[in-house]
């Protein structure tokens, strides 16, 4: 009887013991699977405010600071015409400068040449023919025709003319028969002639030598 009465309390406990495990693995499965439910419910959450747009952004587009800066096409490309043209605007005024420089060198050297061409070689000069009847070629009068004549002499020795020159010096050449002359056209008044000249009896006044002086010499000058 007492081994009967032990087998059964044993066999009680054993289903006890069964009952309390299955009792604490289904408690442990619910609750793992709780966990891993909220788990999931708490990533699909998160993912979803990222994605979803708010009440207060929904039909606003974001603006990039590349879309607020962007220029119209149209007023781009009449920005660059407008670039385009003030540049060859500029282009051209600088060549038609260029030219206008380039023109100015040309006529003054145009006009040296045509003074050079003018002007005999040295020793090459003729007599200016002379109108005085009673010529007197020390006579240094300058309201005299000897002085018109020796002018005549300067002027066809050295190129220039009585508009464009002036005469600074024109006084005895060291003898009663020649003739020393200082003149210079209006530009260049720091670098005049010297004129020799030598009267020609029944001729005139000869130019004999011509010099270009490096500064002038005549107390007339500033």
């Amino acid at each position: 009887m007492a081994n009967r009465r032990y087998d059964r309390k044993k066999k009680r406990v054993n289903r006890l013991l069964n009952i309390a495990i299955i009792v604490v693995s289904v408690l442990i499965l619910f609750l793992g699977g709780n966990l891993v439910w909220s788990m999931m419910q708490s990533d699909q959450a998160d993912g979803g405010g990222n994605e979803e747009p708010t009440a207060e952004n929904e039909g606003v587009e974001e603006e990039t600071p590349e879309e607020e800066e962007a220029t119209p096409p149209e007023e781009e490309e009449e920005a660059n015409g407008e670039d385009d043209a003030n540049r060859e605007e500029e282009e051209e005024d600088e060549a038609d400068g260029e030219n206008d420089a380039n023109r100015d060198e040309d006529d003054e050297d145009d006009e040296e040449a045509e003074s050079e061409e003018e002007r005999p070689e040295d020793g090459e000069w003729d007599p200016i023919e002379t109108e005085q009847e009673n010529p007197t070629p020390n006579d240094f009068n300058q309201d005299s025709q000897n002085w018109a004549e020796m002018e005549q002499a300067l002027y066809y020795a050295t190129g220039l003319s009585e508009g464009d020159s002036i005469v600074w010096e024109l006084g005895n050449g060291g003898s009663q028969t020649t003739a020393r002359g200082i003149i210079s056209d209006q530009v260049n008044q720091s670098t005049p002639y010297e004129v020799y000249l030598e009267w020609v009896d029944g001729e005139g006044w000869q130019p004999v030598s011509v010099e270009q002086l490096s500064s002038n010499p005549s107390p007339y000058y500033n």
